[in-house]
């Protein structure tokens, strides 16, 4: 009960846990390879039906591994009554003269598990198909195989938009995420969750669908929390998983920009749109954050299209003099991982808008302007 409160899990999650943590415990102790356990073919067909009530994916359908590792990958469990029915294992004892146990717990029906065992599985073996276990099994199998060969080729997947990857964290190229089939999303990033954590217990659809959702094209920022004190944040191009940052290193980015015409700005997953204009359709000071004018008789070309940088300053439009743009995202409530996702437009070595956030000063739209340049930053 202490260890169920402490790590939040349910009775059966926590007995789990302590059960096999003495498994492996005793197995390291006596120096033993193998621990053979007495799963069954029911055991699987409860585990597999049990599993797609809960709307559960493939991996949930695959039932339980007649081998799998741990702690170490030459330590293995091994399940070797996993193709054996229960009553096949009670008639081999009885004609064997074999004594047998069962836990009391077994037939309380307070288990959702144990009401599928002595309730919805006699009914759909009664009333819909007399070999309904042997029929999950072969479910539970098919999915197993298939599932094999899907993660061989996730991992290969896998590194081709790994950026960084260390124990802890991943950082993963968001833009070629985004450009992968929504099922390849999920398993790149339940990949890389279970790399990072060791397992997948907790991370659900919901979950899995939250983090899917910053790679949108709409959303150059964002976080999602994650069980285990992990976070979810994108930056950019870029899809960091691991503990909370300190801060991410932003890729630095510099365009030289000779006219008008398209900026694709590949750092942050966005586009600068240069455009001439005789006039402005409407007002210059309603535009908008992500839209901008000036007087293009004041704006020297080339200009730059770079990233925040320590020291940078500019002259926010409506106020007087300069402040420190550092001062300025402060103030705005802009992460520091963030900032580096707002490109500057520089001009004559002057900051003239804050892409995203607010222009300055600088040529300003008036009554004698001829010529003026439309300045609009465009989600990639």
């Amino acid at each position: 009960a202490a260890y169920r409160r402490i790590h939040r899990l349910s009775i059966e999650e926590a007995a789990r846990d302590l059960r096999y943590a003495f498994l492996e415990a005793t197995a390291c102790r006596f120096g033993f390879e193998r621990i053979a356990l007495g799963h069954h073919a029911d055991d699987n067909a409860e585990l597999v039906l049990m599993r797609l009530l809960r709307g559960s994916g493939p991996s949930g359908l695959a039932g339980i591994p007649p081998m799998r590792p741990l702690g170490t990958p030459s330590r293995m469990v091994i399940r070797p009554l996993i193709s054996s029915s229960r009553a096949a294992i009670d008639r081999f004892c009885r004609q064997h003269g074999l004594a047998t146990g069962e836990d009391a717990t077994n037939r309380t029906l307070h288990f959702t598990r144990n009401r599928i065992r002595h309730d919805l599985l006699p009914k759909l073996r009664r009333e819909y198909n007399p070999n309904i276990a042997a029929g999950l099994n072969r479910l539970a199998r098919l999915t197993r195989d298939e599932e094999a060969w899907l993660e061989s080729l996730v991992d290969d997947h896998l590194r081709r938009v790994t950026l960084e990857e260390a124990a802890n964290h991943h950082l993963l190229d968001g833009a070629a995420l985004a450009r992968s089939h929504p099922g390849l999303q999920r398993r790149l990033l339940r990949a890389a969750l279970a790399r990072i954590r060791g397992d997948l217990r907790r991370i659900g659809f919901e979950l899995i669908e939250a983090v899917r959702a910053l790679l949108k094209a709409e959303c150059r920022s964002g976080a999602v929390d994650l069980p285990g004190g992990l976070r979810a944040i994108r930056l950019g191009n870029r899809l960091y998983i691991g503990p909370p940052p300190a801060t991410i290193a932003p890729i630095d980015y510099a365009y030289t920009v000779t006219g008008t015409g398209v900026v694709n700005i590949e750092e942050i997953g966005a586009r600068l749109h240069l455009e001439r204009l005789d006039r402005v359709v409407g007002s210059a000071r309603a535009a908008g954050q992500c839209i901008a004018y000036f007087d293009m008789d004041h704006i020297d070309f080339p200009i730059t299209i770079r990233n925040f940088r320590p020291g940078d300053r500019f002259a926010p439009f409506g106020l007087q003099g300069t402040q420190k743009l550092k001062k300025y995202f402060i103030d705005h409530k802009i992460p520091r991982a963030q900032r580096h996702a707002y490109p500057l437009v520089v001009s004559r070595g002057e900051i003239i808008w804050i892409a995203g956030l607010r222009r300055s000063d600088r040529a300003p739209v008036g009554a004698r302007s001829t010529a003026i340049l439309k300045m609009e930053l465009l989600v990639a």
